[in-house]
C-alpha cells in the first residue's frame, strides 16, 4: 500500500521535494531508492545535478565508479576516488571517459604499506589524464609514494637497497601533457610528492593556488613554480629538506598573496634548515599572508618592516603544540607552527608585542602557562577558547594584566557536558586569570554553551549568552583553505 501511494495522486510527492529527501541518503541508499517504483526512479534520474553531482568511491565494487558517473548524465560533477593497484585501470578508465564534465577531481591512496598505488603504476595513472578537462576547476592528487632520502637507507639490508635503487631511478616530474594542455578553468591543484615538470605544463598555466608536499625542495622545482605558473597567487610548500634555490633572481612579476611554508628546523639530514633564504627568494616581506614552521628568529623576521608588531594575536594549541596567528596594523597576517610561546614572550621583543596588543584570542590551557608576567596595557578584548575543561580545574593567579580590558568572550568549543556547574567553573577560571579594572563592569559573553542564563551576583562584570556559533580556529585552515574535498 505504501509503495502504491508513493506513485499515485493525491499522495504523490512533487519530484523536487522528493529529491530533497533523497539528498539526505547515502549514495548507496539513493541507488536503492531508484528501485522502489517508477515514479521514484524517474524523479531521481531526472535530477542528476541534485543527486549525482558529488561522488565518493572507495573501489569496493567492480564497475561502481563507472555506474556512478553514468548516472550524472553529463552534469558537472565532483569526484573523489580511493585508488589501489587492483582497481586502478577500471577507475581511471571511467574518470578518463568523463573528464569533460568533472569539476573537481580528488585521487588519493592508502598510506605506505597499507595498499597504496605502487610506484610502477604512478606514471601509468597519469596516462589516463592526458585528455582535455575543459570544466575542471580543482585537482587534488594525494598518492602515497616513497620518497625517503637515499642516505637514510640501511645498505646492509637487501630490501632497503632495492627500494633505494627504485627511488633514485623514479621520475618524480609530472607529465608535461597533463590534460593535453587543455584545462582552461583549472585554478587550484595539490600534489603529494610529485613535482612540476621543469619544462612546464600548459594545463597548469592558469593556476592561482598550488599545494606541494614532499621530502625535498629542489632549485628546479622552485624555478618551475615561479616561471611556469604566471597566475599563481597562493602557494603551499611542505617539505623536510631544502636542496637549493635557483641562481637567477625571482622575476619581479611573480608576487604571491599567500604563502604556507613548512620546513622543519631539522630535516631528514639531521641538520638545521635555513628557511629565511627560501622566504626571501619568494618575496615574503610583501606577501600579505604567510604561515611557516618555527625557526630561530621567527618573531624578528615577521615584525620587521613592512610588517610591524601585531595588534591582534591568536594563540592556540592542539595536542600541546602551540600555534600563532598575528595581524598587524597594515593587515599583514603571520602564522607559525609550534613556537615556544612562553620563552618567546619573555624576550624584550615578546614583551613589546604584548604591550602593543589590542585583541587576544587564546586557548584556555595556554593562559596559565604565561606565568603571571604578561602585561597588556592596550588590550581591550580577549576571547578564551575551551576545548576541554582541564584548565578550569587549576586555581590560577592573574596571568594577564589588562587595565584597559572592556570585553571578554568565552568560547565553549568542546563536546563535554554543558552543565551550569562546569560552565561556572570555566567562567571563574577566566575571570581569575585576568586582572582588569572593574569599573565600568567587564562585558562577558559566553558562546556555544547552550545556556540562556547563569546566576551572577558579581558587580564587576555583566554576563550574556550568545547563540552564535563559536568561530572556527585558524589552525584548521591547513585543510579548509588548501584541500578540495574531505576524502574522509
Amino acid at each position: 500500500m505504501a509503495f502504491e501511494c508513493a506513485s499515485c495522486s493525491p499522495f504523490r510527492i512533487p519530484p523536487e521535494l522528493l529529491c530533497e529527501i533523497f539528498r539526505l541518503l547515502s549514495f548507496r541508499d539513493r541507488v536503492q531508492s531508484t528501485h522502489v517504483c517508477k515514479y521514484w526512479r524517474s524523479a531521481a534520474l531526472d535530477h542528476p545535478r541534485a543527486l549525482w553531482s558529488i561522488i565518493y568511491s572507495h573501489g569496493l565494487r567492480t564497475g561502481a565508479l563507472g555506474d556512478q558517473l553514468a548516472r550524472t548524465r553529463g552534469v558537472l560533477v565532483d569526484v573523489a576516488v580511493l585508488l589501489k593497484d587492483s582497481t586502478l585501470d577500471e577507475a581511471m578508465s571511467a574518470i578518463s571517459t568523463h573528464l569533460h564534465h568533472i569539476r573537481s577531481l580528488v585521487l588519493y591512496s592508502a598510506n605506505l604499506g597499507e595498499g597504496e598505488v605502487s610506484m610502477s603504476n604512478i606514471h601509468y595513472l597519469y596516462e589516463y589524464l592526458a585528455h582535455p578537462a575543459p570544466m575542471l576547476e580543482e585537482l587534488d592528487i594525494a598518492l602515497a609514494i616513497d620518497d625517503t632520502h637515499p642516505d637514510d637507507f640501511n645498505m646492509r639490508d637487501p630490501c632497503q637497497r632495492r627500494m633505494r635503487s627504485r627511488i633514485l631511478s623514479f621520475d618524480y616530474a609530472l607529465n608535461a601533457d597533463l590534460f593535453a594542455g587543455d584545462a582552461p578553468r583549472l585554478r587550484q591543484a595539490a600534489w603529494l610528492v610529485m613535482e612540476l615538470n621543469p619544462d612546464g605544463c600548459a594545463a597548469l598555466r592558469g593556476l592561482r593556488r598550488l599545494a606541494f608536499e614532499s621530502r625535498r625542495l629542489s632549485s628546479a622545482h622552485v624555478d618551475a613554480i615561479i616561471n611556469c605558473l604566471p597566475q599563481l597567487k597562493c602557494l603551499l610548500i611542505e617539505v623536510t629538506d631544502i636542496e637549493g634555490l635557483p641562481n637567477p633572481p625571482r622575476p619581479a612579476a611573480f608576487q604571491l598573496d599567500e604563502l604556507y611554508l613548512s620546513i622543519p628546523e631539522h630535516g631528514s639530514r639531521a641538520r638545521e634548515q635555513d628557511i629565511i633564504p627560501v622566504l626571501e627568494y619568494l618575496g615574503y616581506r610583501n606577501i600579505s599572508r604567510v604561515a611557516t614552521y618555527r625557526f630561530l628568529g621567527w618573531l624578528e623576521c615577521f615584525t620587521a618592516p613592512p610588517r610591524s608588531l601585531p595588534r591582534i594575536l591568536h594563540l592556540d594549541a592542539v595536542g600541546g603544540l602551540p600555534y600563532w596567528h598575528m595581524v598587524d596594523a597594515n593587515g599583514f597576517v603571520s602564522q607559525a607552527l609550534y613556537l615556544f610561546t612562553r620563552d618567546l614572550l619573555d624576550t624584550p621583543l615578546g614583551i613589546r608585542l604584548l604591550e602593543n596588543l589590542e585583541t587576544l584570542v587564546i586557548e584556555a590551557s595556554l593562559v596559565y602557562r604565561l606565568g603571571g608576567r604578561a602585561l597588556l596595557p592596550r588590550l581591550s578584548h580577549i576571547s578564551i577558547r575551551f576545548r576541554d575543561t582541564t584548565a578550569a580545574k587549576i586555581r590560577p593567579e592573574p596571568s594577564l594584566h589588562c587595565p584597559s580590558l572592556q570585553s571578554m568572550d568565552i568560547w565553549w568549543d568542546t563536546e563535554q557536558p554543558r552543565e551550569p556547574g562546569i560552565i561556572s567553573q570555566c567562567l571563574a577560571y577566566c575571570l581569575k586569570s585576568v586582572a582588569y579594572t572593574p569599573r565600568p563592569p567587564l562585558h562577558v559573553t559566553i558562546r556555544g554553551a547552550g545556556l540562556t542564563r547563569l546566576t551572577n551576583d558579581d558587580p564587576t562584570f555583566t554576563l550574556t549568552f550568545s547563540s552564535e556559533p563559536v568561530p572556527e580556529s585558524f589552525i584548521v585552515e591547513r585543510s579548509t583553505r588548501w584541500h578540495v574535498l574531505d576524502t574522509e
